[in-house]
């Protein structure tokens, strides 16, 4: 006799996994029930679900069937998912934790008071609280909104009277912002000052999956790409993921996948900041690398499952970059030849996510135009097939935008 297969709601949006990402990790493992929310992606998105499962308007998600597990990949949606655990009485996010891991300032001050990383910040409501800020934190400092993602209306500021005019700015579209401590990489040649660790917890036992190296950052803090494995030396990546178990437990984070960014000082590992999801793009990057379904295991977690799991070593170097869009709003006039850059030794795939004629919004946010997936033997090899893809990645705008 067959057993059954679990039922599993994917509460969807926009976030780090595509619809194909998800039929081709969870369909093997459960009946998906997809909830989504009336936003413009998830009803332009929910003619493909349809086709992979049940799909329930968020408001009415606790009409059907109870499911077995509830799991999202979007951030957006991580408060809506821990409602629906708790509602289901399922594994998840407490309410507690989700507002720790998106409310950046509450973020802060737990792990400060934890011992785990005391940077300095202060919260912003009003404008006339800059001055403070600045007196509390010193310059230069990292001004971004409370919440948010993909370091959308992030800045670095060195100055008072420039500071004083991006709070005003932003405070119009924002409720709230943080201040914080600018954190100083160190030299890095040719790679990011910066990683990231990626977890997988269940029934609050964690175990740390891997160390993902980054390419640097675009201004101001705008990603580029990242690779496996890291370039870093093993004691150092104990070091990373030790600091990072403590700032998930002093979150209580007792289920599911998460996402922490690490500045590498010269002084030591610091806590950028803990996302309660899966981080962009690593759902490719680890299948590709390491035949690690990151997407399944989350799955797996939310399910009730302690899962266990096998990865093999990387043996080449594998890599991703991504070219961000201007800051101003601009039609594309032009995009690179895909087959030039594809042909390029080393380089396995690319795809452009903007045709001539599409709008770019503009801002802050790492608004990503393409993507490059590649490997090498080496990590300076990458560096020399990045060199040789780089320029290749054209993109040519007009600001004739109505």
């Amino acid at each position: 006799m067959t057993a059954r297969k679990p039922t599993l709601a994917v509460v969807y949006d926009r976030g780090a996994v595509l619809p194909f990402e998800i039929a081709r990790s969870l369909r093997p493992l459960a009946e998906l029930v997809f909830v989504v929310p009336p936003s413009d992606h998830a009803q332009q998105a929910s003619k493909v679900l349809r086709a992979l499962g049940e799909v329930r308007a968020l408001d009415d998600a606790m009409s059907g069937s109870r499911p077995d597990g509830v799991v999202t990949f979007s951030e957006r949606m991580l408060g809506a998912t821990s409602r629906l655990a708790a509602d289901w009485g399922l594994p998840g996010h407490s309410s507690d934790v989700v507002e720790l891991v998106t409310d950046k300032y509450a973020q802060r001050r737990r792990l400060a008071a934890a011992g785990v990383d005391p940077v300095r910040c202060h919260q912003l409501t009003r404008a006339g609280d800059w001055a403070a800020a600045c007196d509390d934190v010193g310059l230069p400092a990292v001004l971004k909104p409370s919440h948010g993602e993909a370091s959308r209306d992030t800045f670095l500021v060195h100055d008072r009277r420039t500071g004083a005019d991006l709070v005003d700015q932003l405070l119009r579209r924002t409720p709230a912002l943080v201040v914080e401590e600018y954190l100083s990489g160190r030299p890095a040649q040719g790679v990011g000052d910066y990683v990231s660790v990626e977890s997988i917890t269940s029934y609050a036992q964690t175990r740390h999956l891997a160390v993902t190296g980054k390419l640097p950052l675009v201004e101001p803090f705008r990603e580029t790409g990242q690779f496996w494995p890291c370039q870093l030396s093993s004691d150092e990546q104990d070091e990373i993921t030790a600091l990072t178990g403590k700032a998930l437990e002093a979150l209580g984070i007792t289920f599911g996948i998460s996402h922490t960014e690490v500045k590498l000082t010269p002084h030591g590992p610091r806590i950028i900041e803990v996302n309660g999801r899966l981080g962009g793009h690593l759902a490719d990057l680890a299948l590709r690398s390491s035949n690690l379904d990151l997407v399944a295991l989350a799955a797996k977690v939310a399910l009730g499952e302690n899962p266990r799991f096998e990865s093999n070593a990387p043996t080449a170097v594998h890599f991703q970059h991504y070219s961000s869009g201007p800051a101003d709003r601009v039609r594309v006039q032009s995009i690179p030849d895909g087959r030039e850059v594809s042909a390029l030794e080393g380089v396995d795939h690319y795809r452009t996510f903007v045709q001539p004629g599409s709008i770019v919004a503009g801002g802050t946010a790492t608004n990503q135009l393409d993507f490059l997936a590649g490997h090498a033997p080496t990590h300076p090899e990458m560096l020399t097939i990045l060199d040789q893809a780089i320029p290749l990645l054209t993109f040519e705008f007009t600001t004739d935008v109505k």
